[in-house]
């Protein structure tokens, strides 16, 4: 038994090694190409060293310092146990520049300790530094207030600063992004079509700010262009998407083990899942929009939005086609088609937002959402549906509409909660274990759903089974692993294909250990139903 876990877990990463090492140099590159892949691949510590040389060859560019300082703080903040990010050096580095007499390097170094700052969240603090730099067209530097003032809402002010920014040339994309968002705040629809009518300014200008112009003046045509576009889909991501998607979609069907579905239905309920997933963007404009509602920062908004935006929204589109699947056709013939139907719409929607996030700067992300976000939308799902199945094999059918509601108001709240922590910045941010927390109960009590679902099976004729998948969640699992390591190799070259394995292990770990120990066995027995709202309940009864 141990042979087999060496092999599933550590041969497919040795053939990655190879390939990569052997294959996938990152040889005569210049110094701004290797800063840009160690960036893209998220290798942080070699961008910043790589930004090192770059600002000795060229110590006054203001663009290069705030690149390094950006990298940094890209930098996880503590990595293992004991190893955390040195955030003093970098900041005495900076404070040394401003204190110098050379009048050009002390506005860097007050500039810079603005920017650290900022990043941080301490906007009074870095408004304060970024005044005591002298020369008033220092690129970004206008920009930078101004970003400042927007998040205050003194839109006025914000405005007169990206107008500096961009007379000054400086960062156009910033300046143009954010004068966009001035006008969209303050509502002033003449200067903000001025703007869009602008061929250099519409380049930077963000497609959410486009959208709701759009929406709010009805402009169905160009809006829907927007709305329904797929964006940058590469090859590489729809290929890390298409690997989570078939992974999910073969364990659903390994363990769905009394009744073989069609390969047609699957298909036909992947397709409506992906399909009410684009429903997404126009329901987030439309509470924009409608509402002026959206994450900004406090705390209670940007948890009430979580659960009742982002929560309701996505578990209401990924609910939606199951629903269409079960009132409308007859597929859903047992117990167990409540889980894995659900389970299919929802690796749709999955499906859909995974390319979103694997465009270039996200293949780092592959195997994380592989074991995070898509086994929770699949988790929510299924809870929903397992509603309506409680109320049919368990509960009184005459509750069922009561049942789903409860399960569709807790998924929402579940969502709305594990979104909240990994969303929040401040000390809030500091409490993202507690959506590891959420992720873990809700993939045990996934698990506790399929078992249910099978043991009440009208095809189940057996007493008791165990049905075992660790292996093969172990082999996809790794191959997802190797395939994130190849592709970045291929794209950034092998020395940060090998930081990223690393860091992937490192995260990822324990997310997969999870998924094999929770969903890697479970122990049918005909006519017994577990709880999956106590902590451990057992309650054998009659079939119905």
């Amino acid at each position: 038994m141990r042979g087999i876990w060496l092999f599933l877990f550590v041969v497919p990463f040795l053939i990655g090694i190879l390939v990569v090492n052997v294959f996938f140099s990152s040889e005569d590159l210049t110094l701004q190409q290797e800063a840009d892949n160690a960036a893209l691949a998220g290798n942080y510590i070699k961008t910043e060293n790589v930004y090192d040389e770059l600002i000795n060859a060229d110590p006054f560019n203001i663009k290069l310092h705030r690149s390094k300082i950006r990298s940094h703080f890209n930098r996880p903040k503590k990595i293992g146990k004991s190893a955390y990010r040195d955030d003093q050096t970098i900041a005495l580095q900076y404070a040394t520049f401003a204190s110098t007499n050379h009048a050009e390097l002390s506005d860097i170094g007050y500039y810079g300790i603005g920017y650290m700052e900022a990043i941080k969240g301490n906007d009074d603090n870095a408004l304060l530094r970024y005044l005591k730099v002298k020369n008033t067209k220092l690129h970004y530097l206008n920009n930078s207030i101004g970003y400042i003032y927007l998040t205050k809402k003194h839109y006025v002010i914000a405005e007169t600063y990206f107008l500096k920014e961009i007379e000054a040339q400086g960062n156009l994309s910033g300046a143009y992004s954010n004068l966009a968002k001035v006008y969209e705040a303050s509502g002033e629809e003449d200067k903000l079509i001025k703007l869009l009518s602008n061929t250099e300014a519409k380049q930077y200008i963000s497609e959410r700010v486009i959208r709701h112009h759009l929406l709010k003046n009805g402009n169905v045509k160009d809006y829907s262009a927007y709305a329904f576009s797929l964006g940058n889909v590469t090859t590489t991501g729809l290929v890390g998407a298409l690997l989570i998607l078939a992974f999910w979609i073969v364990f659903i069907l390994w363990v769905d083990v009394y009744e073989t579905e069609k390969l047609k239905h699957i298909l036909f309920a992947l397709c409506l899942g992906s399909g009410f997933s684009m429903l997404a963007t126009p329901l987030y404009d439309f509470y924009f929009v409608s509402l002026g509602w959206q994450l900004n920062g406090n705390y209670l908004n940007d948890l009430l939005y979580s659960i009742f935006a982002i929560g309701l929204i996505e578990e209401t589109l990924k609910i939606l086609p199951f629903l269409i699947i079960l009132r409308f056709t007859n597929i859903i013939n047992e117990s167990m088609d409540y889980i894995v139907y659900a389970s299919v719409c929802a690796l749709g929607f999955a499906f859909m937002e995974n390319l979103m996030y694997f465009h270039q700067a996200g293949l780092d992300d592959v195997l994380s959402r592989s074991t995070s976000a898509t086994i929770l939308h699949m988790a929510l799902t299924s809870f929903v549906a397992y509603g309506l199945m409680y109320g049919k094999y368990k509960g009184d059918i005459n509750y069922s509409a009561g049942y789903f509601v409860f399960a569709f108001i807790v998924a929402c709240f579940i969502h709305g909660f594990y979104d909240f922590w990994l969303l929040s910045d401040g000390w809030i941010g500091q409490l993202q274990f507690l959506s590891l927390g959420i992720l873990y109960i809700a993939v045990q009590r996934y698990g506790r759903a399929i078992t249910n679902a099978l043991n009440y099976s009208e095809f189940n004729t057996k007493k008791g089974q165990l049905i075992r998948s660790s292996e093969f969640l172990a082999l996809s699992l790794s191959i997802i692993a190797v395939y994130q390591y190849a592709a970045i190799g291929y794209k950034f070259g092998a020395e940060n294909a090998n930081i990223n394995l690393f860091m992937m292990i490192l995260n990822s770990a324990f997310l997969v250990f999870i998924l094999i120990e929770v969903l890697g066995e479970l122990n049918v027995s005909k006519g017994y139903w577990v709880s999956i709202l106590k902590i451990k309940s057992y309650e054998k009864v009659g079939r119905m």
